[in-house]
Protein backbone atom coordinates (compact mmCIF):
# COMPACT_ATOMS: atom_id res chain seq x y z
CA UNK A 1 0.00 0.00 0.00
CA UNK A 2 1.12 3.64 -1.01
CA UNK A 3 0.63 6.27 1.40
CA UNK A 4 -0.32 9.79 0.36
CA UNK A 5 2.45 10.93 1.96
CA UNK A 6 4.64 8.66 0.30
CA UNK A 7 4.93 5.49 2.95
CA UNK A 8 5.01 2.26 1.73
CA UNK A 9 3.49 -0.46 4.30
CA UNK A 10 3.21 -4.10 3.55
CA UNK A 11 0.25 -5.88 5.47
CA UNK A 12 -2.54 -7.99 4.89
CA UNK A 13 -5.58 -5.96 3.88
CA UNK A 14 -8.68 -8.16 5.01
CA UNK A 15 -11.39 -5.61 4.41
CA UNK A 16 -12.82 -1.98 3.52
CA UNK A 17 -14.84 -0.70 6.28
CA UNK A 18 -16.65 2.23 3.95
CA UNK A 19 -18.80 3.11 7.06
CA UNK A 20 -15.40 4.01 9.29
CA UNK A 21 -13.31 5.26 6.26
CA UNK A 22 -10.76 2.60 7.11
CA UNK A 23 -8.55 0.13 5.18
CA UNK A 24 -8.07 -2.78 7.94
CA UNK A 25 -5.83 -5.52 7.99
CA UNK A 26 -3.26 -6.97 10.20
CA UNK A 27 0.92 -6.61 9.65
CA UNK A 28 3.83 -8.69 10.96
CA UNK A 29 3.07 -10.36 14.29
CA UNK A 30 -0.61 -10.41 13.90
CA UNK A 31 -1.20 -6.49 15.16
CA UNK A 32 -3.96 -5.24 13.71
CA UNK A 33 -3.75 -2.11 11.17
CA UNK A 34 -6.38 0.80 10.23
CA UNK A 35 -5.55 2.97 7.79
CA UNK A 36 -7.83 6.19 6.49
CA UNK A 37 -9.22 5.86 3.43
CA UNK A 38 -8.37 9.49 2.61
CA UNK A 39 -4.55 8.42 3.55
CA UNK A 40 -4.35 5.28 0.77
CA UNK A 41 -3.12 6.31 -2.92
CA UNK A 42 -2.64 2.71 -4.16
CA UNK A 43 -2.84 -0.61 -3.23
CA UNK A 44 -1.43 -3.68 -5.05
CA UNK A 45 -1.91 -7.23 -4.25
CA UNK A 46 0.87 -10.04 -4.31
CA UNK A 47 -0.31 -12.56 -6.66
CA UNK A 48 1.04 -16.12 -6.91
CA UNK A 49 2.52 -17.24 -10.48
CA UNK A 50 1.26 -21.06 -10.62
CA UNK A 51 2.77 -21.05 -14.20
CA UNK A 52 6.43 -20.81 -12.40
CA UNK A 53 5.47 -23.00 -9.65
CA UNK A 54 4.14 -25.56 -10.92
CA UNK A 55 7.68 -26.24 -13.34
CA UNK A 56 9.93 -26.24 -10.10
CA UNK A 57 8.57 -28.78 -8.90
CA UNK A 58 8.07 -30.95 -12.04
CA UNK A 59 10.82 -30.78 -13.37
CA UNK A 60 12.81 -32.76 -10.99
CA UNK A 61 10.25 -35.08 -10.62
CA UNK A 62 10.27 -35.86 -14.44
CA UNK A 63 13.92 -35.81 -14.31
CA UNK A 64 14.02 -38.28 -11.31
CA UNK A 65 11.74 -40.78 -13.05
CA UNK A 66 13.73 -40.47 -16.30
CA UNK A 67 16.87 -40.60 -14.64
CA UNK A 68 15.85 -44.09 -12.42
CA UNK A 69 14.38 -45.01 -15.55
CA UNK A 70 17.56 -45.03 -17.44
CA UNK A 71 19.29 -46.66 -15.02
CA UNK A 72 17.50 -49.35 -13.87
CA UNK A 73 13.92 -50.78 -14.72
CA UNK A 74 10.40 -49.64 -14.06
CA UNK A 75 10.78 -49.57 -9.81
CA UNK A 76 14.27 -47.49 -10.47
CA UNK A 77 11.34 -44.63 -12.56
CA UNK A 78 9.16 -44.90 -9.50
CA UNK A 79 12.12 -44.09 -6.74
CA UNK A 80 13.34 -41.57 -9.24
CA UNK A 81 10.51 -39.74 -9.65
CA UNK A 82 9.41 -40.48 -5.39
CA UNK A 83 12.90 -38.48 -5.08
CA UNK A 84 12.50 -35.82 -7.55
CA UNK A 85 8.64 -34.83 -6.04
CA UNK A 86 10.69 -34.28 -2.61
CA UNK A 87 13.31 -32.33 -4.54
CA UNK A 88 11.38 -30.33 -6.25
CA UNK A 89 8.41 -29.87 -3.47
CA UNK A 90 12.07 -28.70 -1.47
CA UNK A 91 12.93 -26.52 -4.30
CA UNK A 92 9.62 -25.30 -4.08
CA UNK A 93 9.77 -24.47 -0.85
CA UNK A 94 12.96 -22.45 -0.56
CA UNK A 95 11.79 -20.63 -3.69
CA UNK A 96 8.69 -19.79 -1.58
CA UNK A 97 9.31 -15.91 -1.00
CA UNK A 98 11.17 -15.04 -4.49
CA UNK A 99 10.22 -12.02 -5.97
CA UNK A 100 9.96 -14.77 -9.52
CA UNK A 101 7.22 -16.46 -7.85
CA UNK A 102 4.75 -13.99 -7.65
CA UNK A 103 3.99 -10.65 -9.56
CA UNK A 104 2.17 -7.58 -8.03
CA UNK A 105 -1.09 -6.55 -9.63
CA UNK A 106 -2.61 -3.13 -8.97
CA UNK A 107 -6.49 -3.21 -6.95
CA UNK A 108 -7.03 0.33 -6.07
CA UNK A 109 -5.33 3.27 -7.15
CA UNK A 110 -6.63 7.31 -6.23
CA UNK A 111 -4.10 9.77 -7.62
CA UNK A 112 -6.34 12.34 -6.07
CA UNK A 113 -6.25 10.67 -2.26
CA UNK A 114 -5.25 13.51 0.43
CA UNK A 115 -6.38 16.50 -1.50
CA UNK A 116 -10.02 16.18 -0.69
Amino acid sequence: MLSTNGHQIEFTATHVDVDGDQLVGFGLGKQPIHLPLRSVQTVWRRRAQIGRSVPVWAAPLAGGALAGGLMASRMGAVVGGLLGAIAGAVAAQLLHNSQWMYDWEQLYSDPGAGKR
